[in-house]
């Protein structure tokens, strides 16, 4: 625990609107890995250029290569959700970052269904003195018990001193294709399936 944080003692303000990033890499040993960043973005700008950012990075691996689409995802605070202190204890087993993945991917499919958990935590370079909003899985709404099962065995990096983290609901998909462009995603059935099979876009 950081000392220089007292337990639970602030309220953090959760911006209206953030963004995240849905990438697809490819390894010829594994086929298609879908992946997000931990942390999100304020407005689609940003978005869109962390993108590019993560496309030139990849540019670069000679182990793995990034498939053309990326998916630029809006979410909408919905309510808080208070934590509690047993979140911050030795985890009874730690949940895959795989599995919270999933997860994300599952809630694109059936947004109605579906909350995006969004806690406080450091910036991007580790810096204490700044915090982002991290996006950690999404859960189906009806499953309480789920969520609190994540909080509590999750690994992701939350600041001990946050009060409560926020359910967030999908508003908005977007594609960035290798041209660059963003086009909006009225069915995520015509560009992805549960399978990570690739089609056509609308």
């Amino acid at each position: 625990m950081d000392q220089k944080l007292k337990f639970q003692s602030k309220e953090y303000q959760f911006p209206k609107s953030l963004w995240f990033n849905y990438y697809f890499a490819h390894r010829a040993d594994y086929g298609v890995i879908p992946f997000t960043l931990y942390v999100t973005n304020l407005t689609k700008k940003k978005a869109f250029d962390t993108a590019q950012e993560v496309i030139g990075q990849f540019a670069k691996s000679e182990k793995a290569s990034l498939l053309p689409t990326v998916l630029i995802v809006k979410l909408e605070y919905h309510s808080l959700f208070p934590l509690k202190s047993e979140y911050w204890q030795k985890p009874e087993f730690e949940i895959d970052r795989t599995k919270e993945i999933e997860t994300l991917f599952q809630a694109l499919h059936k947004p109605d269904l579906y909350y995006f958990i969004v806690t406080p935590s450091y910036s991007r370079d580790g810096n204490k003195e700044e915090t982002m909003m991290g996006l950690g899985m999404a859960t189906l709404k009806t499953a309480k018990d789920d969520i609190h099962l994540w909080m509590r065995n999750s690994t992701m990096p939350v600041i001990n001193d946050a009060k409560h983290a926020a359910f967030y609901e999908l508003q908005t998909i977007y594609a960035s294709d290798k041209t660059g462009s963003l086009n909006r995603v009225r069915n995520i059935n015509n560009y992805v399936d549960l399978g990570f099979g690739f089609k056509k876009t609308d």
